[in-house]
């Protein structure tokens, strides 16, 4: 990833989402980073793999799945009515 001063991204805004779309782009204010910026194909593909994470976690803990539920709540509505 490529690293850029927070001074140089105020001044080179443009350059900077430019420069994103090929790569992220850490902020740094001298040696601490501060923050990313990304693409948003990087972005959707970060929120997809984050999803997916979640979803395998709620998995593992033994949380059912979207179908399992949505047949379960049908069979509670219909035995209740």
């Amino acid at each position: 990833m490529k690293q850029i001063a927070i001074s140089t991204a105020e001044n080179a805004l443009a350059e900077l989402v430019e420069a994103a779309r090929v790569e992220p782009i850490v902020l740094m204010e001298g040696a601490i980073p501060l923050g990313v910026f990304l693409s948003m194909e990087d972005m959707r593909g970060l929120e997809d793999f984050m999803d997916f994470q979640s979803a395998q976690k709620a998995h593992q803990n033994g949380y059912i799945g979207l179908e399992a539920s949505s047949a379960l709540t049908k069979k509670f509505l219909n035995a209740a009515g």
